[in-house]
């Protein structure tokens, strides 16, 4: 077997360390990119050029944006909760939304509804 720089061959010297290595843990290493954001006010963020959606409670607030090496985009709010998880999308200038994040602008929006039927007899 071949010797290493300590002049010293590799199984011999890992059969004499082994006992004092430690296991891995238990959770796994996070590896995503890491960047925070303060949220706009329409409430997307901007991710690699495309825009995804951010729960509305949270414009003007700081966010931690975590983007992993499986494609997944998970943003968390100050307290280090996970408000978003979306895909990445590839290309630029794409709209990512989840169902419920825009709840509060929603519901301010109010649609003014009127009766239609005296249209009917119009010709």
């Amino acid at each position: 077997m071949a010797a290493n720089t300590l002049k010293e061959v590799l199984a011999d010297r890992f059969e004499r360390e082994q006992p004092k290595l430690l296991g891995l843990p238990e959770v796994r290493f996070d590896t995503s990119g890491y960047e925070t954001r303060k949220v706009p006010v329409d409430p997307y963020s901007d991710v690699r050029g495309n825009r995804n959606s951010v729960p509305d409670n949270l414009v003007d607030q700081t966010v931690h944006i975590r983007s992993g090496l499986n494609g997944s985009l998970r943003i968390y709010d100050q307290q280090e909760t996970m408000v978003a998880k979306h895909l990445l999308k590839d290309g630029r200038n794409r709209w990512v939304r989840q169902q419920g994040h825009h709840k509060m602008l929603h519901d301010a929006v109010h649609m003014e509804t009127r009766d239609l039927s005296r249209y009917e007899n119009l010709e």
